[in-house]
């Protein structure tokens, strides 16, 4: 029987679609402004470096945005895995050193294990319950704003 326990990322609908789409219209204009800058070689056009950097700026944003966990599983052993679009972090109970507010942003936490920090939306469903459960297996965590 698998006893593990999932924990997902709530979003609404329309704020899905309202992502998506701003994620979609940012890529395709940055591919036609890269393409654009790219293909103009009378000189009249930007210079290189721009589309170069504008596709740098919106690479970085897709990269942050598709590496934030969408989903908590954690198994009765206590192994802890943060799964997003792009990748899963595994880690234990353990091994997280603490949860807090990230930076200045209003809306992230900041979750410190011992190999890296994971940034986290604040509306996962049944944080609360993951929070009890990581403060029952390590009780020295450091949990602020959570």
């Amino acid at each position: 029987m698998n006893s593990d326990k999932s924990y997902h990322l709530y979003i609404q609908p329309y704020l899905k679609a309202f992502i998506f789409g701003m994620f979609t219209v940012f890529t395709g204009v940055s591919l036609l402004i890269a393409a654009g800058v790219f293909q103009s070689s009378d000189g009249n056009g930007p210079p290189r470096i721009v589309g170069l950097l504008w596709l740098i700026i919106i690479s970085g944003n897709g990269y942050w945005v598709l590496t934030i966990p969408h989903t908590i599983i954690v198994s009765e052993s206590g192994q802890v895995v943060f799964k997003s679009a792009l990748r899963m972090r595994r880690t234990t109970f353990r091994e997280i050193n603490s949860i807090k507010p990230y930076g200045a942003q209003i809306g992230f936490f900041q979750i410190q294990t011992n190999t890296g920090k994971i940034r986290l939306i604040n509306q996962v469903d049944g944080f609360h319950d993951f929070v009890s459960r990581l403060k029952e297996a390590n009780p020295t965590v450091e949990l602020k704003g959570c």
